[in-house]
């Protein structure tokens, strides 16, 4: 039996896979919101928002993540995007069960199942995962 690993007041990670947030979203991505879903969960202590900032379409909203406290993190958009993306986030996520063990939530903003296997070693380590996607929206 796995028991929940939920301290009083448990904080919690933000993770993003922006570039199919953005073409998930037909009205603009709402960064406040999500800080907001998350913070509903616990203290924000991590919020990292995935994707190649130098391709078109993504500058623009980095200054705004920057100014929420949201890391953008750079994923070099080779020669599969997508997977770059899902790569690091899948890594990030274990990695921070690690070295933030204080954090309890993960709020994953998602489309896809490729980070299944870490979201899987974030629940046999205790912690409890959201996920969070617009409403009949898939990439």
């Amino acid at each position: 039996m796995v028991r929940e690993y939920r301290p009083a007041g448990a904080d919690v990670a933000l993770l993003i896979d922006f570039p199919n947030l953005v073409r998930g979203v037909e009205s603009g991505v709402d960064c406040e919101a999500l800080l907001r879903f998350a913070g509903e969960h616990g203290r924000v202590a991590a919020a990292n928002a995935y994707a190649d900032w130098t391709a078109d379409g993504m500058r623009r909203h980095r200054a705004t993540l920057g100014g929420l406290g949201v890391e953008a993190v750079q994923v070099p958009g080779r020669s599969d995007p997508a997977r770059e993306v899902c790569m690091r986030m899948a890594i990030d996520t274990v990695d921070l069960m690690w070295t933030l063990p204080q954090v309890g939530v993960y709020v994953v903003v998602a489309p896809d199942g490729g980070l299944f296997p870490a979201l899987n070693a974030l629940r046999r380590g205790g912690r409890k995962v959201v996920g969070m996607w617009p409403a009949g929206r898939w990439s």
